[in-house]
């Protein structure tokens, strides 16, 4: 089964030396599942054991369902957050110009609403400004970042 990985690592241990690491990836690339596993923690119990393009191992955890979790954790580790079941480039075929910026973790006046949020993540917070020229939209994101929209399009960004 191949998966499309949403983050540019997927995690590693090696049990010789007992060391945690992670293996880099361009985000939404595919990865073989080759193995499924329990995963060691409740809020996310199952561990899919992957390959990369370069046939590098590594894994994720994953929550199928939030069932094991309590209220406050449910909702982190979702397999949705995680992964594309589908390749993400033939659901959003936009142009190399786009995968480039998404695959890159960056951002360009012009993109949409759900481009920023491919590329950068989902906002900590969204600041919205009514005028007479319309709504306006101020997303912020961690690291001091932000997105400005206007009419479902970023108009501009600070870092």
């Amino acid at each position: 089964m191949t998966l499309w990985v949403k983050s540019t690592e997927v995690l590693t241990y090696d049990e010789a030396t007992g060391k945690d690491g992670s293996v880099k990836m361009n985000k939404y690339s595919p990865v073989k599942v080759t193995d499924v596993a329990v995963g060691f923690r409740n809020e996310s119990p199952v561990r899919f054991i992957l390959q990369t393009q370069r046939g590098e191992e590594g894994y994720l955890d994953a929550n199928l369902s939030g069932t094991n979790a309590s209220d406050t954790l449910a909702g982190f580790d979702q397999f949705d957050k995680k992964f594309f079941m589908t390749d993400p480039r033939k659901l959003y075929p936009w142009t190399p110009q786009v995968w480039n910026a998404i695959e890159d973790e960056k951002i360009f006046v012009g993109m949409t609403k759900e481009q920023v949020t491919m590329s950068w993540g989902e906002p900590l917070s969204i600041n919205q400004t009514v005028t007479g020229a319309g709504k306006s939209e101020q997303w912020v994101f961690r690291n001091h970042r932000f997105a400005y929209f206007h009419g479902g399009v970023m108009t501009s960004a600070q870092n």
